[in-house]
């Protein structure tokens, strides 16, 4: 019989390598990760309608598909990105979520400034895959103050933390606080993460890969992190 133990899905990810890597999911995982971290970090549920404008071959694609999935709601899948259609879909299909990485925020602020009542059913932007710069946020929030963007650190091996617009704003660069369950700890500059079902059950068919990135139950991101006094 099937269990949450099970593997899922299989990211792949090039890392810090360059060699494309296999990041192994469980059903835990899939649902953990996607589910219970999402509702909990931005309030997310069964009536939103998510929109997807990253292939579902990455992480940002897998999370609205499993937010919506997992949760009930409406998915909303564009074949190919485009900034002004991105806009005539999220006022059409009335979306209430999207994932917009940097990169597509700026291609679509020009008509976003051009009509910013075209995002009036928008009440959540997740902004992952890169880092969320401080002017960019500044700029989009006070074209959609009625959005909240939630700028999102983590990969395809683990889920790591999420941080407010009012923490991003507050201090710029920030990646937030670690996700419901997710701890970390920083080794010689080098952020580490552990927590119940948080990070992949090991890459695919690589056992060099897999004991070069666990140390004694931590996930090794290979990013260089600093933590303030409030975590």
């Amino acid at each position: 019989m099937p269990s949450a133990a099970d593997d899922c899905l299989i990211l792949y990810t090039s890392g810090t390598t360059g060699q494309p890597k296999g990041a192994v999911s469980t059903h835990a995982n899939v649902i953990v990760q996607n589910v219970e971290h999402h509702v909990a970090a931005w309030g997310i549920g069964e009536h939103d309608r998510f929109l997807a404008t990253t292939p579902l071959a990455h992480r940002a694609g897998i999370g609205r598909l499993v937010n919506a999935l997992g949760l009930g709601g409406t998915l909303v899948l564009m074949e190919k990105f485009d900034a002004a259609e991105a806009l005539a879909v999220i006022e059409r299909e009335r979306v209430t979520v999207a994932g917009l990485p940097p990169t597509v925020i700026r291609m679509m602020l020009p008509a976003i400034k051009a009509d910013p009542a075209k995002c009036a059913s928008l009440r959540r932007v997740i902004v992952s895959t890169e880092a969320f710069p401080a002017h960019l946020v500044r700029e989009v929030s006070q074209l959609l103050p009625h959005t909240q963007f939630y700028g999102v650190y983590g990969m395809s091996e683990a889920a790591v933390s999420c941080a407010s617009l009012a923490e991003q704003l507050a201090r710029p660069g920030t990646v937030g606080r670690p996700l419901p369950g997710v701890e970390v700890k920083i080794a010689d500059g080098e952020l580490m993460v552990r927590g119940r079902d948080a990070v992949m059950k090991g890459y695919f068919n690589r056992p060099l890969a897999n004991a070069e990135a666990f140390r004694d139950g931590w996930f090794r991101t290979g990013d260089l992190a600093r933590q303030d006094a409030e975590g």
